[in-house]
């Protein structure tokens, strides 16, 4: 079975924007699992990164509470032209989502800076936090054909 997994990409078929695979892992019982994938475009649209300072309490940016640095980074990508009623979704990485940057984030920052027609997601793995919430922001938008717009990035205090 590790020998069919690992060739995995040996049997895709490419047929147009689809791709379509099927996978035997073998054993008493057959398990076959089918997948198709629309192989779709994810675009970074604008970067923006907020100030960093000492993670400390007597660092330059102690006072400056996670959602204020979120709510930065959304509102200079509103001067840089980007359309608020065009987002669907945030997606916030944070790797301690505990105190004032804990429960859903995301989801509070699009409410805070009147983002109101966004949902919001927050996601945690530690030091690739930021980094995992672009990644699921690229994958849906690689995934979903007329995928939404979406704001992807991390936020830590």
């Amino acid at each position: 079975a590790a020998q069919q997994v690992r060739g995995l990409a040996d049997g895709v078929q490419v047929d147009g924007a689809r791709r379509a695979q099927t996978l035997n892992l073998g054993g008493s019982s057959t398990t076959t699992v089918s997948f198709v994938v629309a192989l779709m475009d994810a675009y970074v649209y604008d970067v923006v990164r907020t100030p960093r300072g000492r993670g400390n309490p007597k660092g330059a940016l102690a006072g400056v509470r996670p959602i204020e640095l979120v709510s930065h980074v959304m509102g200079a990508l509103e001067a840089r032209g980007l359309d608020r009623a065009q987002v669907d979704e945030l997606i916030l990485g944070c790797s301690t989502p505990t105190g004032e940057q804990g429960g859903n984030l995301a989801q509070i920052a699009a409410v805070y800076t009147g983002w109101r027609g966004a949902t919001g997601s927050t996601v945690s793995r530690f030091c690739c936090s930021g980094l995992e919430a672009l990644r699921v922001a690229a994958l849906r938008a690689a995934a979903e054909p007329g995928a939404p717009l979406m704001l992807a990035g991390g936020v830590e205090r």
